[in-house]
């Protein structure tokens, strides 16, 4: 346990030193000593009565409050934010080991790549011609690296993933199974001025502005990736058409999104899943998408604002505000405009009872 306290930033240990630790698990899934679990409620220290539970890991409110109980297992820590150290304690813990460095006899490293020799490069995986793996990065298995994409140090990528041609990654990423980064953006033009344009400029009817014939602009520019970026399983990131698609380091990616070419995305920002970004779009640092929020091309969201689940972005938003709903709007004027929602059918019988009365009263005055 002093070994594990060490390692979590303002950690205070009650008790042995010498306990050790095995395996992080559920509180309710103690099954021997050396298992440590997490107990953030009063109804999680009840199971210390099961006497499984001989050490933990609490919060500094739960020790000023239940320190006698938890007095009676062999040893546990406590900290002012538990599940930051949940965080720290599944680090130490993890579900995969990392392999022995070296090379799958079944991968593929074509000539002129460059893979460090404190790498793991798994089954199947291949790296493309001048491909660079840096130190201590494990690639699964099935992953594909393309022509001149740079990979960091210590970067971890699951099976399937692709990286395509010309993306640099930074250093200490993670990117889930059947990712993809690199592949070619939504990037399509009509001869003559076509449907979506006609739409844009606030044309009713599209008349003739039909979609007769698309033609396709390649994708020029690549995908940079900064340090300590994660991307969920099956999300995708464009390249751009020209330049590059950026991803902040320290932004956070969750499964099913689409970012689209030539999007920028601040540092630290978190992506709940089925988000949609379209294109050119440039979002702050600090910027939070709830569950299955989007946003339209080439808008500007500002520093720290929060989009809330289902957010539909269709202008630019302001810096570390809160918004909600289709089109986004403040928040605070969301909610009141769905509480009003909900009153629609009690003002609709409101109304006709009032049309009513008037009519009643205009054929008494005409009497």
């Amino acid at each position: 346990m002093a070994e594990l306290a060490a390692r979590i930033p303002g950690a205070v240990l009650v008790g042995s030193g010498e306990h050790e630790v095995s395996g992080l698990v559920h509180p309710a899934q103690v099954e021997s000593p050396e298992q440590i679990s997490l107990l953030m409620s009063e109804g999680a220290l009840k199971l210390i009565g099961r006497g499984k539970i001989r050490c933990a890991v609490v919060g500094s409110d739960l020790h000023a409050s239940h320190g006698e109980l938890l007095g009676t297992i062999d040893a546990y820590l406590y900290v002012d934010r538990p599940r930051y150290a949940l965080g720290a304690v599944s680090r130490v813990f993890p579900r995969q080991r990392r392999p022995e460095p070296g090379v799958h006899p079944t991968a593929v490293i074509e000539e002129g790549a460059e893979v460090s020799l404190s790498a793991v490069i798994g089954p199947l995986c291949v790296i493309r011609a001048g491909a660079s793996i840096g130190e201590g990065s494990w690639l699964s298995d099935s992953v594909t690296v393309g022509q001149g994409s740079i990979v960091g140090e210590d970067c971890t990528f699951q099976s399937g993933v692709r990286v395509a041609d010309g993306v640099r990654i930074g250093d200490r990423c993670i990117l889930n199974q059947n990712a993809v980064v690199g592949s070619d953006g939504f990037s399509f033009v009509t001869p003559e001025r076509g449907s979506v344009e006609a739409a844009r400029s606030g044309a009713r009817e599209t008349g003739e502005h039909k979609n007769h014939r698309i033609e396709r602009i390649e994708s020029l520019g690549g995908v940079i990736l900064g340090d300590d970026v994660e991307i969920g399983s099956n999300s995708c990131i464009d390249r751009a058409a020209l330049g590059n698609t950026v991803v902040g380091s320290g932004t956070k990616i969750d499964n099913l999104c689409q970012i689209a070419h030539n999007v920028e995305l601040g540092e630290n920002c978190f992506f709940a899943s089925h988000n949609g970004i379209a294109g050119s779009t440039k979002i702050g640092d600090r910027v939070v998408f709830g569950g299955q929020a989007g946003c339209a091309d080439h808008l500007t969201i500002g520093d720290d604002a929060i989009i809330m689940a289902r957010g539909g972005v269709t202008t630019d938003l302001e810096a570390g505000k809160v918004y909600a709903g289709f089109p986004a709007q403040s928040a605070q004027r969301a909610m009141k405009n769905y509480a009003l929602i909900d009153r629609l059918g009690e003002m609709r019988r409101d109304i006709r009872q009032l049309k009513k009365a008037q009519e009643e009263s205009q054929e008494e005055v005409q009497e």
